[in-house]
């Protein structure tokens, strides 16, 4: 006689295998999610810096300007 855990044993391999299939899928997702959480990180400091540069430069444009202005004031006469 078969014992009864032997005739389970077949319909329970499907379960298994798409629970571990399940698994799996949520650990790729958890190390893309992790992936895709760094290059946010980069890229936002990539924005950080460029701000900055562009605002250097904006300080910078606005330093060599003031004298130009001031010397078409001068020569407009206004």
């Amino acid at each position: 006689m078969i014992p009864d855990s032997v005739h389970y044993a077949p319909s329970m391999l499907w379960p298994m295998f798409f629970l571990v299939l399940a698994c799996c899928g949520i650990a790729v997702l958890g190390v893309l999610g992790v992936r895709v959480a760094l290059q946010v990180r980069r890229l936002s400091q990539a924005v950080g810096d460029g701000a900055e540069r562009i605002a250097r430069a904006t300080e910078d444009l606005e330093r060599a300007a003031a004298p130009l202005a001031a010397r078409t004031r001068s020569l407009t006469g206004r």
